[in-house]
């Protein structure tokens, strides 16, 4: 009786040392993950507070076909990337406006500086009446279309 005994309770202590070592693991891999998805979330939201545009005019400059010249500077801290900036005219998601861009002066770049402007052409159907340009970490602004009324 004494053999069997022992022999249970080594069972049971290395049953609990393999029932430990798997809920650790999985505890640990857990809180690792936790950890690096709130450090990555806190980083978007430092960029996010780092950046600020604004857009300085928004004019009518052809009318056939009615085409928008807009400037926007960057007034942030944070480096923007033309590819991850969009424009809406009247609610209207803008795609073909990235074919004829500057970046103060510069044709051929895809970043946008703080301090520096971005210039743009927009060619929409109708009499635009407001543009509004996204960052790619959200922050947006909104200004009216002067000019509107020859489209």
């Amino acid at each position: 009786m004494g053999v069997s005994v022992t022999s249970s309770l080594a069972i049971i202590i290395v049953g609990g040392f393999l029932a430990f070592g798997v809920f650790y693991s999985a505890t640990a891999n857990s809180f690792e993950r936790v950890q690096e998805a709130s450090n990555g979330q806190d980083e978007r939201l430092g960029h996010a507070a780092g950046t600020a545009i604004s857009v300085t005019t928004a004019d009518v400059v052809d009318t056939t076909p009615c085409t928008v010249q807009v400037n926007v500077t960057n007034d942030g801290k944070t480096e923007l990337a033309l590819g991850d900036t969009d424009v809406l005219v009247d609610g209207v998601y803008e795609t073909d406006w990235q074919a004829d861009t500057r970046v103060d002066g510069e044709e051929n770049t895809s970043n946008w500086f703080p301090t520096e402007r971005l210039s743009l052409n927009v060619s929409v159907d109708g009499t635009p009446e407001r543009v509004k340009v996204v960052t790619g970490q959200g922050v947006a602004e909104t200004k009216p279309v002067t000019g509107g009324s020859a489209c």
